[in-house]
């Protein structure tokens, strides 16, 4: 005779319910932990739907807590990136690979107060910018060699010094042109944000530090 569970058939639908989930969990804690199948990491199409699908099945986990933070936070990592670029640090740990430097070491390097800088280095060891391998000891990541090279620190200025202020300018641009799109290239969130009349181009010109990278 075929043995039967003596379980409910709920309490096995559950059943296997956490056992899937505990699978999913430690297959994404392998790939967290930095064991990425070859076949994942150089297959751009396979890629690219693990980052999308990733990312869409955090956004659809979250709690309210969880999108308050996500959403109250969302600027301070690019611009922690941005503090790192003025510094030099992501270069500096770049430039020592796979060596890890103790922030005591940074602090002089730098000649920074050492108690920010492990502040610092705690946030951005959150963000994957470092990893952190010591007690207030660090090394550079993927993400440190990205922010180090000079195509993207240009990209992170324009975003800190000047996207941001054109984001923070568009609901009041939208409820000002009664929710409707734009008509008139002199009269779009950026201008509203530069408090300018001038044309996208023009405006850029005239701001003041566009000679930075």
């Amino acid at each position: 005779m075929a043995s039967r569970s003596l379980l409910p058939e709920t309490a096995n639908s559950h059943l296997d319910d956490s056992i899937a989930a505990d699978s999913i969990l430690e297959s994404l804690e392998s790939l967290a932990a930095g064991n990425i199948p070859i076949s994942l990491r150089n297959d751009e199409k396979k890629r690219l739907r693990f980052l999308e699908a990733a990312e869409m099945a955090s956004l659809k986990l979250e709690q309210t807590w969880d999108t308050m933070q996500r959403l109250i936070f969302c600027a301070l990592p690019l611009n922690m990136a941005q503090m790192g670029i003025d510094l030099g640090l992501w270069r500096l740990l770049s430039e020592r690979g796979g060596t890890a430097t103790s922030a005591s070491e940074l602090a002089a390097e730098f000649g920074v107060e050492k108690e920010l800088l492990v502040r610092v280095m705690r946030y951005a060891a959150t963000q994957w910018m470092v990893e952190q391998v010591g007690i207030d000891t660090y090394r550079a990541t993927n993400i440190a060699h990205y922010l180090s090279m000079s195509g993207l620190e240009s990209v992170i200025f324009h975003v800190t010094e000047r996207n941001i202020a054109v984001y923070n300018a568009i609901p009041k641009w939208m409820a000002e042109n009664a929710y409707k799109q734009p008509q008139d290239n002199r009269n779009l969130p950026f201008q509203l944000s530069m408090n300018t009349n001038l044309h996208f181009f023009d405006g850029w010109r005239s701001e003041s530090g566009t000679n930075k990278p």
